[in-house]
């Protein structure tokens, strides 16, 4: 564990299992960001039927991964120390596609959503603790997410609240709610070798984010 300090602030503990999942995932963070869709959402240029199909899939993604974790849950005390109601975020998703008109039986997985959801039933049959690399990598976006909300509302001429729940779950409370996590996760002595199972676990979820991101792209984003 590593130190640091701001000012006059007491230094702060920067526990090994946040510093390495941010570390060694970093480059698949920085190329996820350059997806054409991500840069279509983030600028706010996304069309109904883009965002709509978007939605579907991370849909289809976080109920595989919301039943994954559950199912994890029940045998990992950590998961159920770390993870709190409100971050499953499937109900969310179902919201915003109610929103916009769309049945949620009528979403059909891509093929990048649907190995997404293979790896991560086969990592939690393997490690049920790894699933919540998986998870850190989806709770974490709702950072970045707070901003790119802002941009698809202007876009889509969305109210606060109606269509946009999955990119802004939390509203203001963010920054606590990410905090909180990170403390929860902070507190639990992590062995070496579950960080290892974590960090692999975490590239999972940013490889199947940027499959089922250019699956979309690939299907409508020329549609304009």
């Amino acid at each position: 564990m590593t130190m640091t300090t701001t000012g006059n602030v007491l230094p702060v503990p920067v526990s090994a299992v946040m510093q390495r999942l941010r570390d060694e995932t970093a480059e698949l963070h920085k190329q996820a960001e350059t997806k054409p869709m991500q840069g279509a959402l983030v600028r706010g240029m996304v069309t109904r039927e883009q965002y709509g199909a978007w939605l579907g899939q991370m849909w289809a993604m976080h109920r595989e991964l919301d039943g994954a974790l559950r199912t994890a849950a029940a045998k990992s005390d950590p998961i159920r120390r770390v993870v709190t109601a409100e971050q499953y975020q499937e109900p969310y998703l179902r919201e915003d596609l109610a929103f916009f008109g769309i049945d949620p039986a009528t979403v059909n997985s891509t093929k990048g959503t649907a190995a997404f959801a293979a790896r991560v039933h086969a990592i939690g049959a393997a490690t049920p603790l790894d699933v919540l690399g998986v998870h850190y990598v989806l709770e974490g976006s709702k950072n970045g997410n707070r901003y790119i909300v802002r941009a698809v509302r202007k876009g889509l001429g969305l109210e606060a609240g109606r269509g946009d729940r999955y990119l802004d779950t939390y509203g203001e409370a963010q920054p606590a709610k990410w905090a909180a996590f990170k403390q929860a996760m902070n507190e639990i002595a992590f062995t070496d070798s579950e960080i290892d199972g974590l960090v692999s676990a975490a590239k999972v979820g940013f490889e199947g984010v940027m499959a089922l991101s250019d699956d979309v792209w690939d299907a409508v984003g020329n549609r304009r």
